[in-house]
Formats: structure tokens, C-alpha cells, sequence
């Protein structure tokens, strides 16, 4: 088995058991593994089925289910998956989406021979209609405050960050609370856009 990235996945799950089989499919396909995956339960009402398709996956994947009594919406989850996680680096991934086969390999070894502490990278909206590239020759450009004038220039599931020192999302919203994460993290140092596009949904 080949050597493992420094990388832990966190995903928050809310009642989407429908989407999450393909979603975890897509980390286990990676041509380079991750360390862990952890999925935070934000008090779903389909627990039980969830644990069984975990259960499934264990053979193939380090997995830590953890389940959140109340719900708080989806800040809260990546927080407790953040406070969980024992890598370098963790990646986020949302239960409806899914990475490109090369993506953690490409995004990794991008941040270890560059001094930054958030990548970011295109987002196929609709992968029924557009394919992920073949393309594997990476190149990035900063992201400064401009950027985020108009709106978020980052989507979750393209993110990888250092996790120490990494700034948590605000609790208090529900929505635009990765908006508001990757601004605030810009303070850490500048964030990095890669030219492909590696997730989709």
C-alpha cells in the first residue's frame, strides 16, 4: 500500500446517506490515501443506516464517526472534525460532493513545497456534463481580500489547509460560514488557487 498523505478529511453529514456512498468512494479512489477520514454526524435522523455504510468502508479507510447530539448546522461539524483530526492537513469535503482521483496527491504535495497554509482549486458544478481533466501539471496564483468583494471565490470542497493555526468557522451562521472562514484565515497568510478544477458535484 502506498505511503499515506499527511491529510485528514472531514466531512459534516446531515441526512444525506443518498450522496455520501459516492462521496466516500471518491477519498477511497485517491491515488494517494489520506490518513483518516471523519464524518460528524450533526444529529441526523438516518444514524443507524449511516454507521452501516461506515461499517462497509473500514477495510479500506481509517474512519471516524462521530455523532453530535444536537444539531448546529454545518460550522459546528468542521470545527469538531478539525478538533478530531490528527493530521498536518486537512482537506474538507461536503456528503454531495467528490474529488478528482489525483486531487489530495496534487493539493499535498503543492502546500509541502510551498510555505502556505490554504489551497483552494476549481469546481465542476455539474460533472454529468462536464468531466473532470486529465490535466495534472499544477500551477497557483494568490488570492488576496479583492477577491472576496463580490463574493466567495472558494468552494469548501476544493480546500486544503494547515491545521495548526487554522481559524474555525463562526457557530453562530449557517450560511456563507466558509465565506467568512476563508476571509478571516487570509490573516494567516496569503491563500493559493490552483489552476485545475479536482472536485465537482
Amino acid at each position: 500500500m502506498p505511503v499515506s498523505a499527511d491529510v485528514s478529511v472531514v466531512i459534516p453529514y446531515f441526512n444525506a446517506l443518498v450522496t455520501l456512498d459516492r462521496c466516500i468512494q471518491s477519498i477511497v479512489a485517491q491515488t494517494l490515501p489520506v490518513r483518516e477520514l471523519i464524518i460528524v454526524d450533526d444529529a441526523s435522523t438516518d444514524s443507524e443506516a449511516l454507521a452501516r455504510l461506515v461499517d462497509r468502508y473500514r477495510g479500506s479507510l481509517k474512519i471516524l464517526l462521530i455523532s453530535l447530539e444536537v444539531n448546529c448546522g454545518p460550522a459546528n461539524a468542521r470545527n469538531v472534525g478539525v478538533a478530531n483530526a490528527s493530521s498536518c492537513y486537512v482537506a474538507f469535503l461536503d456528503s454531495d460532493d467528490v474529488w478528482h482521483p489525483e486531487k489530495v496527491r496534487l493539493q499535498y504535495e503543492f502546500m509541502q513545497r510551498n510555505p502556505v497554509r490554504l489551497t483552494a482549486h476549481g469546481y465542476i458544478a455539474d460533472l454529468q456534463q462536464h468531466a473532470f481533466s486529465t490535466a495534472t501539471s499544477v500551477s497557483g496564483k494568490g488570492i488576496g481580500k479583492c477577491r472576496f468583494i463580490y463574493g466567495n471565490p472558494i468552494f469548501t470542497p476544493t480546500v486544503m489547509v494547515r491545521r495548526d493555526g487554522f481559524l474555525p468557522f463562526d457557530v453562530r451562521y449557517r450560511r456563507m460560514e466558509d465565506y467568512l472562514c476563508w476571509y478571516e484565515n487570509l490573516q494567516n497568510g496569503h491563500h493559493i488557487l490552483l489552476n485545475l478544477a479536482l472536485a465537482g458535484g
